[in-house]
């Protein structure tokens, strides 16, 4: 099986109950979930040997993503910690012909807050670079506004 790299901001999407609006809700459940996060773990699910690369918060809610991806067997080797919080996403789940609703809240979050490369090599035992060399794919979110390989 291949080696593959994700990039990009996993969040903590808050949900309603089925056909409830958020309006209305006095309960969200809170799920950790992203894109790219949602391609490790599938991937790492079929027996691919999958990092999961981003930045969160040096919290809870950062730890909890850690373990939220070591359970699916997706290594957090280069998932970086600092920034000011986590990004949300809160969804109202639909009914019948009712589609879903979804409102991001990533302004300010560690990933967005980002403005250079800040894996450094100096800080894991291969450097970043002949990292992404060895992986066979590269699934990316912004990658050129996140990382400049010089």
């Amino acid at each position: 099986m291949g080696k593959v790299v994700t990039l990009g901001e996993i969040m903590l999407r808050l949900s309603t109950d089925s056909g409830i609006r958020i309006a209305q809700t006095e309960n969200l459940h809170a799920h950790y979930g992203g894109g790219e996060a949602n391609v490790a773990i599938s991937l790492a699910n079929y027996g691919h040997d999958v990092y999961f690369a981003s930045k969160v918060p040096e919290n809870s809610l950062g730890e909890g993503v850690r373990k939220h991806l070591n359970r699916y067997g997706v290594h957090t080797d280069f998932l970086l910690t600092g920034g000011p919080r986590l990004g949300t996403y809160y969804m109202e789940a639909g009914i019948g012909e009712r589609a879903a609703n979804v409102i991001y809240d990533r302004a300010g979050s560690s990933f967005a807050e980002m403005i250079e490369n800040e894996w450094q090599p100096k800080t894991y035992s291969e450097t970043w670079i002949s990292f992404i060399f060895q992986v066979l794919h590269l699934h990316y979110q912004r990658i050129g506004e996140k990382i400049r390989l010089n």
